[in-house]
């Protein structure tokens, strides 16, 4: 969809042992699946899907702070990762209706400003990004537009962070999709399952 209802509200906060607390300064409405991400400094990051990047200071009653904002404006559909090879890195890919290619890196520790990095060979939209060992990131699945099994991406993509680039690797034979999941197994291949529909 290219507007998802806003959810939430207050945020809430516990430690161990300790009782939850609300954070009644930060209350913010968030889309349905908020991209969030913890910072080297204790704070949170929420980098999408909507357009506007905040972040949250969990101190006291709590308190978000505006940083920056996507380049491709919303992404809804698309994916994030915290990237291992630098500090509060992240990743953001494809996402909208239709699909888009692009990515974007948001780099804290340099600047606030997203910076668009290499873009995927196929548009997706419901697919699976996995962080490999090596610092790598696998995408698989998706779907150019909505979730219709007609506009199914197969191919998987692996980006390289160091060269910002992406290699188109094998397709899968079964359409991953909304819903689907990407699991990393302990010896380095990876499980896709479910999100297959039979719908056209």
């Amino acid at each position: 969809c290219s507007s998802t209802p806003p959810f939430g509200g207050t945020g809430e906060i516990a430690f161990a042992g300790s009782p939850w607390a609300q954070l009644s300064d930060a209350a913010l409405a968030l889309p349905r699946t908020p991209w969030i991400f913890p910072l080297r400094n204790g704070q949170v990051l929420e980098v999408g899907p909507e357009a506007v990047t905040r972040q949250l200071d969990r101190r006291d009653l709590g308190s978000w702070s505006y940083v920056g904002s996507l380049r491709a404006g919303s992404r809804h559909g698309g994916t994030a990762v915290l990237m291992p090879d630098a500090p509060d890195r992240v990743l953001v890919m494809g996402g909208r209706d239709p699909a888009t290619e692009t990515c974007e890196i948001l780099d804290l520790p340099t600047t606030s400003s997203w910076e668009y990095t290499g873009s995927m060979a196929r548009a997706r939209r419901h697919h699976n990004a996995t962080l490999l060992a090596d610092g790598t990131v696998l995408v698989t699945g998706g779907t150019l537009s909505g979730d219709a099994l007609v506009h199914a991406v197969y191919s998987a993509e692996l980006y390289t962070p160091a060269a910002g680039t992406w290699a188109t690797l094998a397709s899968m034979t079964v359409s991953r999709r909304r819903g689907s999941v990407a699991l990393l197994l302990p010896d380095a291949r990876e499980r896709d399952r479910s999100g297959v529909r039979t719908e056209t």
